[in-house]
């Protein structure tokens, strides 16, 4: 087992600079987490098994002393990225999509707070699987 954390930053966005990417990121970290803890939740109540997917991110956050493993930031437009979420979560992966409901936007002097679709994550059991190398391998790393 070799869990791995993705993040897929839309990379079609002027105003996501560093700064937001890097928030957009942390929301994601959390995203997953809350996935997760629904997950579990859903499956004490319908009888799923969800060891497998429990026990890759109880190793990944154990990768280090401050509860996080490896993760990997690639770049791409939100359109590929919804479109792979999608396959991706018919496939079985934990994967969802980040919308953020008050992203700030500038305009001048005036910031509006919009709702909009920031990024992605999928968390793998093991970052070699060859379905999910197959999806990803079109991205790019996000600077």
């Amino acid at each position: 087992m070799n869990p791995v954390l993705f993040i897929l930053m839309r990379n079609d966005l002027d105003s996501l600079n560093s700064g937001k990417a890097m928030a957009q990121a942390a929301h994601a970290g959390n995203a997953l987490e809350t996935h997760l803890e629904v997950m579990i939740q859903d499956s004490a109540v319908n009888a799923t098994d969800t060891s497998d997917i429990w026990n890759a991110f109880y190793a990944w956050k154990h990768q280090t002393r401050q509860g996080f493993g490896t993760t990997i930031v690639l770049g791409g437009p939100m359109s590929r990225i919804k479109v792979d979420i999608e396959w991706l979560q018919k496939f079985g992966f934990l994967a969802g999509v980040v919308h953020d409901p008050t992203y700030p936007l500038l305009d001048g002097r005036v910031t509006h707070l919009i709702p909009l679709d920031t990024c992605a994550y999928v968390f793998a059991l093991d970052k070699d699987n060859e379905y999910l190398r197959v999806i990803l391998d079109e991205y790019k790393l996000h600077p």
